[in-house]
Order: structure tokens, then sequence, then C-alpha cells
């Protein structure tokens, strides 16, 4: 050592323990050192400053070496402690290395003293060592696992053989539902996969396992309560002696993400079947005002028979229908201004009630859920007239056996997370007009092509046009 070695000697005879130095110093130690006899001033010795080893007599007329090996026991010091000793029974001093003192040297054979002293100072820096290593292995593992806990992801370990997951993160319950202690049951993952994703996200997984770097895949696992969450799953092989051993990836949460994606692309579509519609409008208001012209010009004609001007009223009524269906396909393209203005819903939903039981049948009841104090909208009554009849309509088909349609209204709040997964919608007071049947319903694949204007379920002749 660079420094002085610092002992503390646990003796009453001075004369011992000026030997027991001149030992050592003999060895070539430089020795910095200190004698107490008692237990008050071993204490005393241990708070003035630290030490590298206590050299303890037996046995003192007020203290002994069992209770100085107890005292720093009780402080919690990993010392050398060695006990020198001339007046000690062998069966002494096998129970106070029991006790765990870590050598015993005779007085009448201090020769051992040095030898002693080096081995048990070489084992007390190997233990600190150790203890030093530990630490910083706990606090990496408690750093390690607070950033684990803190991410908003799932953090995963698998075996790179069975996929069996080895580790996942608190959060794999949080996204998924699914207890952690769950993820480790062979096939969870497999088993968990959506049907359509799944072959892909093995094959990433296998990929990774082949060393191809740089996978992730996008699929989706189902929750607990069997609705299906979009993943992004990085994955990274772990080797070892350079074959894999484990897989280890981060899968994150993009539901939000991919239902954006998905309306923007339905937003796109729109655009472009709206700039169409607007296109084949103009055009087709340019024919209705010719055949409107040539027919206004003939029943002005004073010799028309009956029968003739019946047949021109006819063909007049039909190009105004025309008209009013090239309106919506204009104000579908945007280029022509809606005629919005400030109504009650439950006007509108009433004065239309007659209509629909007309419209679809006696086989099928009509409700009417009118909100009290229903707050005022600001919509085209036209539009939303023809809202409901084709919803009213879509319903009638859907229930060729009969069944309830009910119309609701209500005022309702809409929160910033709603708008913020709704394109075009804004948080705030809103009124809504909820069209609802009993019918068979949609199932997945025709819910994600409900908003599409083409789209259809219907076959030629039952009502596609």
């Amino acid at each position: 050592m660079t420094r002085p070695l610092r002992l503390l000697f646990i003796e009453d005879d001075e004369n011992d323990a000026e030997l027991l130095l001149q030992d050592l110093e003999r060895g070539g130690l430089s020795v910095e050192w200190e004698r107490v006899e008692t237990r008050e001033g071993m204490s005393a010795a241990l708070d003035r400053q630290e030490w590298d080893a206590l050299l303890s007599d037996f046995r003192l007329p007020r203290f002994s070496g069992p209770e100085a090996l107890a005292l720093c026991k009780a402080r919690g010091l990993d010392l050398p402690f060695i006990t020198v000793s001339g007046t000690v029974s062998e069966a002494d001093a096998v129970d106070s290395m029991k006790a765990g003192a870590h050598d015993f040297v005779g007085k009448n054979n201090l020769a051992r003293l040095r030898p002693a002293l080096a081995r048990e100072l070489r084992e007390a820096e190997s233990r600190k060592a150790r203890r030093q290593a530990e630490q910083a292995l706990h606090q990496t593992e408690a750093q390690y696992r607070q950033l684990v806990e803190s991410v908003h992801a799932i953090v995963w370990r698998a075996d790179c053989r069975t996929f069996r997951f080895t580790f996942v993160s608190p959060e794999a319950e949080a996204i998924l539902g699914h207890p952690a202690a769950r993820w480790s049951e062979p096939g969870f993952w497999e088993a968990h996969l959506h049907p359509d994703d799944r072959e892909e996200a093995v094959a990433s997984w296998r990929r990774a396992v082949r060393g191809e770097s740089g996978q992730h895949a996008e699929y989706r696992m189902l929750r607990a309560d069997g609705a299906a969450v979009w993943l992004r799953d990085v994955v990274s092989v772990v080797p070892d002696r350079g074959a894999p051993s484990e897989l280890i990836g981060v899968m994150m949460d993009v539901s939000e993400r991919r239902e954006l994606e998905a309306q923007l692309l339905q937003s796109q579509k729109m655009e472009a079947i709206g700039q169409l519609a607007g296109g084949v409008a103009h055009d087709f208001n340019n024919l209705l005002g010719v055949i409107i012209g040539y027919g206004n010009l003939a029943l002005a004609q004073p010799t028309l028979d009956a029968r003739t001007r019946g047949r021109l009223e006819q063909i007049r009524a039909a190009a105004d229908r025309a008209v009013g269906l090239t309106r919506q396909l204009l104000a579908f393209s945007r280029k022509q201004l809606l005629q919005p203005r400030v109504l009650d819903l439950n006007t509108v939903a009433t004065s239309l009630e007659e209509m629909l039981r007309r419209l679809i049948g006696e086989h099928i009841h009509l409700v009417a859920l009118r909100a009290r104090d229903l707050w005022p909208a600001r919509a085209d009554p036209g539009l939303i007239e023809q809202v409901i009849i084709n919803l009213a309509v879509n319903a009638r088909d859907a229930m060729p056996a009969g069944g309830t349609l009910t119309l609701e209204t209500a005022n309702v709040e809409l929160d910033e997370s709603y708008a913020r997964a709704h394109v075009g919608a804004r948080p705030g007071p809103h009124v809504m007009l909820a069209v609802t049947d009993t019918g068979t319903g949609m199932d997945e694949k025709t819910r994600r092509h409900l908003f599409e204007p083409c789209f259809t379920t219907k076959k030629p002749g039952e009502g596609t046009g």
C-alpha cells in the first residue's frame, strides 16, 4: 500500500503491542497504529477514522476479543480481525473463528502474523471489490428497471427458438390487458396475434433469428377483451458465442397513428371522388339546362294537345329532380355552397316520420327518441333529410324479416381525445343524431369501407343503380 497500514490493537499490555508492531515493521510494513483496551476506547477509535485491520488479544481485564469482534460486526464493518493471544485454549480459538475472526495467531508464533495479515488484507480488498461490483450492478439494474417502466411501450425478451417470453415490462398489461405472468406461457404470443397478421409477425422474428438486422413489423395483437391493438415491433437478436441466444425488442402502440392514416387516406379518396363528382355535375347541369330550356319552349306552344303536354311536363319534372341531384353532387365536391341554417333536429326528424313509415314498411317499427331542450344546430336541412332517408333505406334492407328503426337526438360534449381520433371533429358542444336498427349489422371488412361513396354490399338489381 502507498500509505501506512492503519492497525487498531485491542491489547491491555503495551509491551505486547510493541512486540507486534516491531515484528510487522521488521517485515517492511509502515504502520500507523493505536492501542485500546476497553469497549469505549475501541468505539472512539472506530469513530475517529477508518482502519485497515484489527489485531485483538483474546482476554483483557475489562474487555475481550469476542466482545471486540461483536462490536465490529454490530457496526457492519468488514475488516480483517485477527486474534493474537498467548493464553487461549484450542476450543476458544475455534469458537473465535466460528464467530467471525479471520485467523488466530499465538504470541509464541508471531512469524505467522505477517503472512496472515497480508492474506486477510488481500481477501478484504477482494470482498470490497465484489461489494462495489454488486452495488454497481444493483444500481444499473435499478436504472434499467426505472427506464423500462417509464417507457410507454412493451419492452420484452424471448427465447429465440420457442418464441416464449422470458420478460415483459409492466406496460404490457396496461396496453393489452393480459397479466405479465401470462406472457411467459408457451405459445402466448402466436395465440394472441391477429389471424390476418400472424404469418408476417412470426416471419419478422424468424428473420431476426437468421441474423437479418433492422427487423420491425406492424401487426395486431388481441387485447384481453378481444379488441385488436396495432403494435410496431422492433426486434434484435442477442448472440451467445456467435449463435443467436435470445430476442429482445420493443412493442409500441401505434393504433392511433394507424387510425389517423386511415382517416387521411379516406379524406384523400373522398377529395378525389369529389373532384370527379364536381366535373360530372357541371357537365350534367349543362345538359339539363338544354333539356329544361327546350322543354319550357315546347310547353309554351298553345297548340299542344293534353296528352303531349302531360308528357312534356313529366320530362321537365324529371329534369328538375335531376337538378336537385346535381346540387348534391356539387355540394359534395364543394363547388357549390351548402345552404346551412339554424334548425331544430327534432323538427327535421319529426317531419320525416310519416314518409319514413311508408318507406320502411309495416313490418318495421319506427321509434323516435327526441331529447328535451335540444340545442339548435346549424346544417343544411335538405342534406340532413337525405342522410336520414338513405340510412332508413339501408336499415330496411338489413331487416327483411322486420325489426326496429330508432331515430334519436341528444346533446353531447366532444372532448379533445375524440376530436384527435376523428378528422374534422372539434371539441365542444354538439347535437347528436343517431339512426339505429336491429338488422344484420356489418362485419369488420364492411366497416372499413363504411364511408366510401361507391362501396356497396348490394347485388345488381337491389338498388345500386
